[in-house]
């Protein structure tokens, strides 16, 4: 994440979405042209993976989505 957080009016046009898809979590923030994460946009919401005996991990998609 950016050290530079800014407020939603002064950001600049074109927004980017930031998606990350991790092991524990699915996490997301908007960022402005300048790279400035936007306050009160980021999303943290974790999950559990599902493991085999042999060691296998996933989730299914309809907890991702």
């Amino acid at each position: 994440m950016s050290d530079i957080t800014i407020k939603a009016r002064p950001s600049q046009v074109p927004l980017v979405l930031g998606i990350d898809v991790g092991t524990s979590a699915v996490r997301s923030m908007l960022f402005d042209q300048a790279g400035r994460a936007i306050q009160g946009t980021e999303v943290n919401e974790p999950y559990k993976l599902d493991m085999d005996k042999a060691g296998a991990a996933e989730v299914a998609v309809d907890v991702l989505l």
